[in-house]
């Protein structure tokens, strides 16, 4: 479902360096491998170094440097190039108020070995936010910035806001980096959530329930909307008061680098904790984007270009705006008792599924493009969505979604959540709670060493293949999944599995981390058995 490639493996070395408490280098070199290459095989080399100076408590100046090289096998040849390098401040005007600014510029090379493929190209971006913190704290030594600002426990409130501005050309190209994919909200982000990961159980080895992965995924759940060949503007404010209120306010304005209108998105979350067994959620999302260009998806794009595929069941001049509204309460009659219902009501048939199911109807292999250079003509990849016309076009109509979820723990470390949803919109599916179902999960650890999920969901919707087939009947599926695992040291585990749940025991693979998706819809007759041992 995501829209990127991601790095595999390294083979590397690291380098840190602190001369005095005041100044800072680090660097890294690698080269990376995916899963299928031989150890010993290498096709490309990066490298990052980054040097940092405090010349006062509130001022620092660094420096970063990154490169890229590629290189063709048999024999073995250079054949593309890039470089980024670039300098940034941070300056502390008084306590709890920083500015930061950023000037970086990129030149690449590819292709260096054939004339008439070989390109390059250069281009600059900036980065301007000032950041405050009240009540008055100094935030110069945060390492990640604004999403490190927390209320500290003698503190009951906290009020933060970032206000950023950015540009970067369209010829600038960051290899090691890819904001294509930090550029819009992540699926699960744009619904209320009641539920709780189970991080007792879940944590396992590596624990990605517990906080720090949950400081990453929180920080990147709201699209920033910056890319390459875009300016964008935006602004966060966020309020905290005791456990018992939170608002975040968010809006962002992006523009292409030559002023063409690409979208707003304006959100505003509320949580309220009415009385101690009652909680309130709110959540308002309204993005406007422009009118859509005949034969262009206006939310399915490339993970590697950053362009919107074509769609042919697009007509021109629709507007693909989307705005979304919910509500929801839970209720904790006891500790071991917790019932919630949620109300959503939303014309979004896209952003709020990760684009899922209707992005697997797409074709990216076929050479059906056709372009000139240096008086050549150059067949290329020119990827496409197809029956497009099984799913809802612009303008969106509005729908309704019904969720509720019981939480029952009648012994320590025992969790029991049954859920059901209603859901309008039959296509939903598996890539999160939203789609049509009754599901039945216990988690179970009786003793420190030992751990079970036993997972039933039953689940209506359009079938996919049925759909392009002509047939919109929503057919039902049966999904169980049993894990049992043991601990007999704090460096060991042994898992063993029947079925496929909602993440993966290797690779903790989730689309959504409050644990709502699935990675089938019907039970699978798989067995499955690791050990692993940390080092």
């Amino acid at each position: 479902m995501g829209t990127g490639k991601y790095l595999t493996a390294l083979r590397g070395f690291s380098f840190s360096f602190s001369p005095q408490e005041q100044t800072s280098f680090d660097a890294t070199v690698a080269t990376p491998k995916h899963l299928w290459q031989d150890y010993g095989a290498v096709d490309n080399v990066i490298s990052a170094s980054r040097l940092k100076h405090f010349f006062t408590e509130s001022f620092m100046l660094g420096g970063t440097f990154t490169t890229r090289t590629g290189f063709k096998t048999n024999p073995q040849k250079l054949d593309s190039e890039n470089f980024v390098g670039g300098v940034d401040l941070g300056y502390e005007v008084i306590d709890g108020m920083k500015a930061q600014v950023e000037v970086l510029t990129s030149k690449s090379f590819y292709d260096m070995n054939n004339s008439d493929y070989e390109t390059q190209s250069r281009g600059n971006a900036y980065y301007f936010a000032f950041i405050s913190r009240y009540p008055q704290k100094s935030i110069m030594d945060l390492k990640y910035g604004y999403d490190e600002i927390t209320m500290d426990k003698e503190e009951n409130y906290l009020l933060k806001s970032k206000f950023y501005l950015s540009r970067m050309d369209k010829g600038f190209d960051a290899s090691l980096s890819n904001f294509h994919n930090t550029r819009q909200d992540t699926g699960w982000s744009r619904h209320i959530h009641f539920r709780r990961p189970m991080e007792y159980y879940y944590a396992g080895l590596t624990k990605p329930a517990d906080a720090v992965r949950w400081g990453e995924l929180n920080a990147t759940r709201i699209g920033d909307g910056i890319d390459v060949g875009r300016n964008t503007l935006g602004f966060r404010f966020e309020t905290f008061l005791d456990d018992r209120f939170y608002n975040l306010f968010d809006i962002r304005n992006v523009h292409n680098v030559n002023g063409k209108f690409i979208e707003n998105v304006v959100r505003d979350e509320l949580s309220v904790r009415v009385t101690d067994k009652l909680t309130a959620k709110l959540l308002g999302i309204y993005q406007k984007l422009p009118k859509t260009i005949g034969g262009i998806d206006p939310f399915v794009y490339d993970g590697n270009t950053g362009d919107f595929w074509l769609n042919s069941a697009v007509k021109d001049g629709s507007d693909p705006t989307t705005k979304t509204g919910s509500f929801g309460l839970n209720y904790d009659f006891f500790d071991w008792l917790s019932l919630d219902g949620i109300y959503e009501r939303t014309n979004d048939y896209s952003l709020g599924y990760d684009n899922f199911p209707r992005n697997v109807l797409r074709n990216d292999t076929d050479l059906s493009a056709v372009y000139y250079q240096n008086d050549n003509a150059y067949r290329a990849v020119n990827p496409y969505l197809y029956d497009q016309n099984n799913f809802p076009q612009a303008p969106y109509e509005f729908y309704n979604i019904f969720k509720m979820g019981l939480r029952v723990s009648p012994l320590e470390n025992m969790d029991i959540y049954l859920d059901y949803t209603r859901n309008e919109f039959q296509a939903a599916s598996l890539s999160s709670d939203n789609m049509n179902h009754v599901g039945l999960e216990i988690t179970y650890m009786p003793i420190p060493k030992f751990g079970m999920l036993l997972k039933y969901i039953y689940s209506r919707c359009q079938d996919v293949d049925r759909l392009v087939a002509g047939i919109t009947e929503p057919v039902g599926h049966n999904n169980f999944y049993a894990e049992f695992r043991y601990l007999p040291s704090k460096e060991d585990e042994i898992i063993l599995q029947y079925g496929e749940g909602n993440s993966s025991a290797i690779g903790n693979m989730n689309l959504d981390p409050y644990g709502g998706s699935m990675l089938t819809l019907d039970t699978q007759h798989i067995i499955r058995a690791y050990y692993r041992h940390r080092f």
